[in-house]
């Protein structure tokens, strides 16, 4: 699973990882970062990270690849300025958000 905050894009220092047809942020920062977090989701379920394989992820609708193995992508809301995204094995997940911000609150002030 990935989270990211949606922010402007200085896409200058992506170009060289995933090249300039998807390094184009600046016009859509919602869908570099859902297309960003799919990435980085896939790379994390894969079990071998780094930065560098980012920029070999496939998307193609639902679907990520990497290293020859093939993910579901499930893009949950979780707000309105974050993207997320989680990639798995399994086709038909579902999903259950909960808020705990009051919580963490709680505990945090004690």
């Amino acid at each position: 699973m990935d989270v990211e905050k949606i922010r402007a894009v200085d896409t200058a220092r992506l170009r060289r990882f995933l090249g300039e047809e998807r390094a184009g942020g600046e016009s859509n920062p919602e869908e570099f970062f859902a297309d960003w977090a799919a990435r980085e989701a896939t790379v994390k379920a894969s079990g071998k990270i780094g930065l560098a394989r980012i920029a070999r992820v496939q998307l193609s609708g639902g679907l990520s690849r990497v290293d020859n193995e093939t993910w579901q992508l499930h893009f949950p809301q979780l707000a309105s300025d974050y993207a997320a995204c989680l990639a798995t094995d399994v086709a038909d997940v579902e999903l259950q958000i909960q808020d705990l911000s009051e919580s963490l609150m709680k505990y945090s002030a004690a």
